[in-house]
């Protein structure tokens, strides 16, 4: 699902049929549009108790989860896809909690740019993961609540499966970051690990 720039959480507590519902729906974010241009694509989704919606987003920061499910299946305007996750991150959303990244960037102004934002994206990675990204690619962009702080998110990031390439990864070089950037409210907390 998809809302209009004027609404754009509308399907946080909204069903496809626009009735509310405390599970609203996994829905891409209103900026992205024409998703198929975009060079980042959003999707946002409550994680239930119930496993349901985007539950099992918060499960990508264990290293035998992230081998359990490293290809993304998400197929978008008809056209079918693999995405292969290379990142996934704790971030704050609130200004107090230190400075913010804007994850759900969908489009950037240059090739520098969006490689820098591939770099932000990767240095703050709870796991090293053995996929490769270039300006090249698109990205999608799985963001759902987290609870170590208020309006915290986990976010898990994955790169489209290039034309004739390969849908696997060499799951044996996949570990854990040593030294992920974290938000200063969770350095504060936690140290930086």
């Amino acid at each position: 699902m998809q809302s209009a720039k004027d609404n754009p959480e509308l399907y946080l507590r909204h069903g496809y049929d626009k009735k509310y519902t405390q599970y609203g729906c996994i829905f891409l974010d209103a900026n992205c549009s024409p998703a198929q241009d975009m060079k980042n694509l959003t999707l946002y989704g409550h994680n239930m108790d119930d496993g349901q919606m985007f539950a099992a987003i918060l499960q990508y920061t264990d290293l035998d989860f992230y081998k359990s499910a490293p290809v993304i299946d998400f197929d978008l305007e008809g056209v079918e896809g693999k995405w292969k996750v290379f990142s996934v991150f704790k971030i704050n959303t609130l200004p107090e909690q230190g400075e913010i990244f804007d994850y759900a960037q969908p489009d950037f102004p240059d090739d520098a740019a969006f490689a820098a934002f591939i770099e932000e994206m990767k240095s703050r990675s709870i796991l090293n993961i053995p996929v490769d990204v270039t300006t090249d690619d698109q990205l999608l962009t799985l963001s759902t609540c987290s609870y170590e702080f208020k309006e915290f998110r986990t976010v898990v990031v994955a790169r489209r499966v290039r034309e004739g390439e390969d849908a696997t990864v060499n799951l044996d070089q996949a570990g854990y970051n040593p030294s992920p950037v974290y938000p200063d409210c969770w350095v504060q907390k936690y140290g930086n690990g």
